[in-house]
């Protein structure tokens, strides 16, 4: 365990889970649709693509012993399989969640030009879904490219 990271066992998330979200959550882990894992904190966040053509938005708050809240843009709410998938993903493979100090602090180190860039991409983004990033920057092609997920 580094520095920071809170402890989770896959025994607590199957007791925040009924049994089928449980093991579809395994099944959506193991079969790679977790995308771009982030941890802000006690703060995870990713997508998860189910069913649907675009990949569920999740966040979880972590804190020490277990999961304090957590959500789905899924329809079903509660502790659905996309979050069991988030959470199975932090303990068998942490180091797949990019580790974001503080937004605040990365963006003061870049300069005009690559603010600029960004701001740019996620603007196209925005506009057209299935942009995956500027030819100048590569920051949100970068944030996307070789997660595995299934539809990337």
């Amino acid at each position: 365990m580094k520095d920071g990271e809170i402890a989770l066992t896959e025994e607590q998330i199957s007791k925040l889970a009924d049994g089928s979200s449980f093991g579809r959550g395994v099944d959506y882990y193991e079969s790679g649709n977790i995308c771009n894992p982030v941890r802000l904190g006690k703060e995870l966040r990713g997508e998860c693509y189910g069913s649907r053509e675009q990949p569920y938005k999740i966040r979880v708050v972590l804190r020490e012993g277990g999961v304090d809240d957590a959500s789905c843009s899924c329809p079903r709410g509660g502790f659905c399989k996309h979050i069991v998938a988030l959470l199975l993903q932090y303990v068998h493979e942490p180091d797949s969640f990019e580790n974001i100090q503080s937004l605040n602090i990365t963006l003061a180190r870049k300069s005009k030009e690559e603010l600029i860039a960004v701001i740019g991409d996620l603007l196209l983004r925005e506009a057209f879904p299935g942009f995956r990033g500027g030819a100048g920057s590569g920051y949100v092609q970068g944030a996307t490219a070789g997660c595995g997920c299934l539809g990337a």
